[in-house]
């Protein structure tokens, strides 16, 4: 078995990519970090900055999070889903900072032998992240005020 398989005492595989970065998201690189020979699904969401939401023009949003209690929160939600779903790779990250409109916000990644599986957990894993991770997002518009947005009425 090769150290990237081998599970570590946290459920969590070394191979595992789970981050908060402080500028632009490396699509690519996620995709390939959950890329590997016994998976044939990759399901990737990525996150993107809306010009309009509920006919609102956004100019952009900015995200702030307590780093050390985001990234354990977003660690244990991977361990969670990795027991609920047979998934051979993972990756989840956040950015903080000002995010342009059509820039990601946020990216996540699983891969598993089939389709189903790797659309469940990803889809769970995405839900999960916005809920109960400790990441505030600031909406900034074109014409009113910005508005902090709570994750379970923003969209």
């Amino acid at each position: 078995m090769s150290d990237l398989s081998k599970k570590s005492d946290n459920n969590l595989e070394q191979s595992d990519l789970i981050e908060i970065v402080d500028g632009p998201i490396e699509v690519d690189r996620i995709i390939a970090q959950c890329q590997e020979s016994r998976s044939g699904a990759i399901c990737v969401f990525v996150g993107t900055t809306r010009q309009f939401t509920k006919g609102v023009e956004t100019e952009y949003l900015e995200y702030e999070s307590h780093r050390e209690m985001a990234l354990a929160q977003m660690k244990l939600l991977v361990q969670e889903v990795r027991r609920q779903w047979p998934l051979n790779r993972c990756a989840a990250v956040h950015r903080l900072g000002r995010v342009d409109i059509a820039e990601p916000s946020i990216v996540v990644a699983v891969s598993s032998p089939h389709r189903k599986e790797s659309f469940e957990a990803c889809e769970s894993l995405v839900d999960r992240i916005k809920k109960e991770v400790p990441i505030w997002k600031r909406e900034y518009y074109k014409d009113q005020p910005a508005q902090w947005v709570h994750p379970t009425t923003g969209a």
